[in-house]
């Protein structure tokens, strides 16, 4: 349509798809322009997870092999505190027995062997009187094996989450197939070897520098 014939709502029209686009430009470039700036960014945190690949690798076969072990060690602590449990009692059952039959004793006796008697019942109160030890670690044991199955329970939870986020996550499968790229044995064998050998007099060390850390991660 000829200029003549525009109303200026038509021209303000165009004015607003020009000023749109314009707008539009200005953000694109505002966009690659924060790329570049975040770049090197990106390129510092993927060599540092993949510096820290060993370390996670090791540190997750180790969590593996602990939480096996936790069943077997809260089933432990049940077996000891009930062991523990049924023969204290039964020594209690044995002295408190032996002390009825001496209080029957000293009705037959004379003064001097009520007097021994006597002594020998306060003994074995008092050695009952100890035996009580058992129900505080008892408790002690159970509190204990609360722990265990609930850390256990724990890891099992975190480790079903991994299984998730590797069925569910193109990220979280790229990740867990570079650790299992990792635990290849013998990658594995050589990080863990050089992992320990930059840092054994790192840690006997208390007073870890900057320094350390950069020789580490750049080992």
């Amino acid at each position: 349509m000829p200029e003549l014939f525009k109303t200026p709502f038509e021209k303000s029209s165009e004015g607003d798809e020009f000023g749109n686009m314009v707008s539009t430009i200005s953000q694109i470039r505002e966009f690659f322009k924060m790329g570049d700036e975040i770049t090197p960014f990106l390129t510092e945190l993927f060599a540092f997870l993949k510096d820290l690949m060993p370390l996670m690798t090791e540190v997750n076969q180790s969590l593996h092999l602990s939480t096996d072990k936790l069943p077997a060690a809260s089933t432990s602590i049940s077996k000891a505190t009930t062991t523990t449990e049924a023969a204290t009692f039964q020594v209690m059952d044995k002295l408190e027995d032996i002390t009825g039959k001496l209080t029957r004793l000293m009705d037959k006796q004379g003064d001097q062997e009520m007097d021994l008697i006597q002594s020998i019942q306060d003994d074995i109160m008092e050695t009952m009187d100890t035996l009580q030890f058992q129900d505080i670690a008892a408790q002690q044991l159970e509190h204990a094996n609360r722990i265990l199955e609930a850390i256990f329970n724990r890891f099992s939870s975190l480790f079903e989450s991994l299984d998730r986020v590797r069925m569910t996550s193109k990220f979280g499968q790229a990740i867990l197939e570079a650790l299992r790229e990792e635990t290849a044995e013998e990658n594995f064998e050589k990080h863990s070897a050089d992992f320990h050998e930059v840092t054994k007099d790192i840690i006997r060390n208390d007073n870890v520098s900057q320094d350390d850390i950069d020789q580490l991660f750049n080992s």
